[in-house]
């Protein structure tokens, strides 16, 4: 099961390479109503993502855990 974990998690860094790729290139070749500091942006932001799409999910799930840990305070 460990192998598996990397088989997945490659194949789907693979996909999201590609996509990011393919994205650039449709960005920055179709003309767009986006100036091309707003692409670049675009860009970056996606870039960085998946370094801090995890960290991201972890503040909202503490975040609805205290929720919860209130709510049950409360009743």
């Amino acid at each position: 099961i460990e192998n598996l974990k990397f088989v997945y998690y490659y194949f789907l860094l693979s996909v999201y390479v590609i996509c990011l790729i393919l994205f650039a290139i449709f960005n920055f070749v179709y003309p767009s109503q986006f100036t091309w500091k707003i692409r670049v942006v675009m860009f970056i932001i996606l870039l960085l993502l998946p370094f801090v799409s995890t960290w991201i999910l972890g503040k909202l799930i503490m975040i609805i855990y205290n929720i919860f840990i209130v709510l049950n305070l409360l009743s």
